[in-house]
């Protein structure tokens, strides 16, 4: 039902990253704690995509159960890779960090749900944000406005739990739905 269009994490791309982006760090305690910062924003936003998928894949299921059609065709889920998130930060004047990236940036955490038709998409929509845990937080329609290069599709920013063994964190998970 769903692809993760990448591993969480590489040790590989973790060393690029530590080396390259967190090296500029002058403490490499400072750095290793900004990494394992970014380690830590990977697990939970990983997190975050399962709630949401599942969350989805029980309603397509049950769709299909009473109507004999599915709305998704399929879904594919990633979280931002660190170094994506850390010229993200840095592009927008901010600081580099775990805690700095969580509280400024919306799609960490991103699925992007296929429809097989037009009419699917704002069903989809509709359907989850019926649910009482689920908070949009942005909304675009650029389906009803496309872009000028012709792209369409409907972006939606929601806030989930995500439950952990010690805590409960809110976050955010952009969610495209198209065709």
């Amino acid at each position: 039902m769903y692809v993760d269009r990448k591993p969480s994490l590489y040790l590989e791309d973790l060393r690029h990253d530590f080396k390259n982006s967190l090296s500029k760090f002058e403490n490499g305690d400072e750095a290793f704690d900004t990494l394992l910062g970014f380690v830590e924003l990977d697990h939970i936003y990983s997190s975050a995509l399962k709630e949401i998928s599942t969350k989805l894949s029980i309603l397509d299921d049950n769709f299909n159960h009473i109507y004999k059609h599915n709305p998704i065709h399929h879904m594919e889920r990633r979280v931002k890779e660190m170094r994506s998130l850390i010229e993200k930060l840095n592009r927008k004047g901010l600081q580099i960090s775990a805690e700095t990236a969580k509280e400024h940036i919306l799609d960490i955490a991103g699925i992007r749900v296929v429809c097989n038709y037009l009419d699917d998409i704002y069903l989809i929509e509709e359907m989850l944000l019926k649910q009482e845990d689920v908070q949009l937080i942005k909304r675009k329609d650029y389906i009803q406005h496309p872009k000028e290069n012709g792209y369409r599709s409907l972006h939606i920013v929601v806030s989930i739990p995500v439950f952990l063994a010690e805590r409960v964190e809110v976050l955010p998970v952009e969610i495209q739905i198209r065709t």
